[in-house]
């Protein structure tokens, strides 16, 4: 089934073979690159899907959502594995670490969330200053994430040192 209504998070597999797809029709869908063909349905969320992400191995796809949850799936059978319940308001981003260990979730009400993504067990729980938080990604060696707030202003933030670096230059939301 092809989605009639606007698409608002996509990711690609490392290996470029598949694509996830998610938006206001509340659903995750995985596709063949290769083909085009759907493979598969992931239905749970009741607001639209705000971001999806795959962990580095392809056996996880996680999407967020304006229902406030974060939902883990299996990219195999397409069963979902958790529901994480972290933020009080929509959930904006969602990323993976690189090694895959790791999640970081993002929202509206102003917390960055990580956690370990075979558990959903909570690893930190971070405030950004200044209100709402739009994005967030992983640095390569999976040491720090970067966060975009809707201030304009990135916050860089060391996981295992607690260094915060703030860079100014945006006019709106990051």
């Amino acid at each position: 089934q092809i989605p009639t209504t606007p698409l608002d998070a996509v990711a690609i597999r490392h290996d470029g073979s598949l694509i996830v797809s998610g938006g206001r029709d509340k659903i995750v869908r995985l596709w063949n690159t290769a083909t085009g063909d759907l493979r598969g349905q992931m239905l749970g969320h009741t607001a639209w899907v705000t971001k999806v992400a795959i962990n580095n191995d392809n056996r996880v796809i996680a999407s967020s959502s304006q229902d406030t949850t974060v939902r883990l799936w299996d990219a195999l059978t397409f069963a979902p594995r958790a529901v994480l319940n972290h933020h009080s308001g929509s959930v904006t981003s969602v990323a993976f670490s690189p090694d895959g260990r790791m999640l970081a979730t993002t929202g509206l009400d102003g917390i960055i969330w990580i956690g370990e993504s075979a558990t959903g067990k909570e690893l930190a729980r971070l405030t950004n200053f200044n209100g709402a938080v739009w994005s967030v990604a992983f640095s390569a060696d999976g040491r720090r994430i970067a966060t975009g707030s809707a201030d304009g202003t990135i916050w860089l933030w060391g996981l295992y040192d607690n260094s915060v670096t703030r860079l100014d230059g945006h006019a709106a939301s990051v």
